[in-house]
């Protein structure tokens, strides 16, 4: 798939699935710190976590494990657990890398939009030898807010385009040159509504929702590396 330089005003990424492999961290991470605790994890401990927040995660592993340790301190060893992997482990996915050294190259602003941690981001993609070239990082935890609204890419494009939100908000033709680069279908439908291009990415953690992330979106990859610069 061919992007025209021309014809992009910035680009938007998302981080976790899309930029950096770590959903089979996510997946995990409860496991191996029952594990770690030497907890024997249940079958079905994946299934009970996984839309949990972190502080949730935790008091659902100290009730249902009958964990002696304050929820305070599982959550301190759990956070280290996560640390480690983003400043030490994480790595990107295929194509990601080139595909930002590639707007880079041309000059394209690139921000970030994530529900995720900011400064586990900044720090991974600092070691990855790309974080220089990103603009700003938003993340949702800073906002109170959700990408079931639009107001975190209202954000970042605030940053690509050094402009105020009443500026672009309804100005469909100009968020059209903005490309928002997710592998979340609610995220990319948020985005889609709100006027921005999508590109969506193929993550193996959503399997089961890789058919109507292709109906949302304008271009469609199983990989970044299917994305070219002209």
């Amino acid at each position: 798939m061919i992007l025209k330089k021309d014809n992009i005003k910035g680009v938007i990424f998302d981080v976790d699935g899309t930029l950096l492999d770590t959903m089979p961290m996510w997946d995990t991470v409860c496991e191996k710190y029952l594990i770690h605790l030497g907890c024997e994890p249940r079958d079905d401990l994946n299934e009970h976590v996984l839309n949990m927040t972190i502080d949730e995660g935790i008091r659902y592993i100290k009730e249902c494990y009958h964990l002696e340790a304050s929820e305070a301190k599982l959550k301190d060893g759990l956070l280290d657990m996560i640390h480690h992997f983003y400043y030490e482990e994480a790595p990107m996915k295929p194509g990601a890398k080139e595909m930002i050294l590639a707007l880079a190259e041309h000059r394209i602003p690139m921000a970030i939009a994530t529900s995720g941690d900011r400064d586990l981001a900044c720090t991974a993609l600092r070691r990855l030898g790309v974080g220089h070239h990103i603009k700003e990082i938003c993340s949702c935890n800073d906002f109170n807010t959700s990408k079931t609204e639009p107001f975190i890419f209202y954000r970042t494009t605030e940053a690509l385009l050094n402009k105020k939100q009443s500026e672009f908000e309804n100005d469909r033709e100009l968020l059209s040159q903005i490309y928002v680069v997710e592998d979340s279908v609610t995220a990319a439908t948020t985005a889609k509504n709100a006027g921005y291009r999508v590109i969506a990415v193929e993550d193996a953690s959503g399997r089961n929702t890789w058919d109507k992330l292709r109906e949302i979106s304008d271009i469609y990859v199983s990989s970044l590396e299917e994305i070219c610069m002209e």
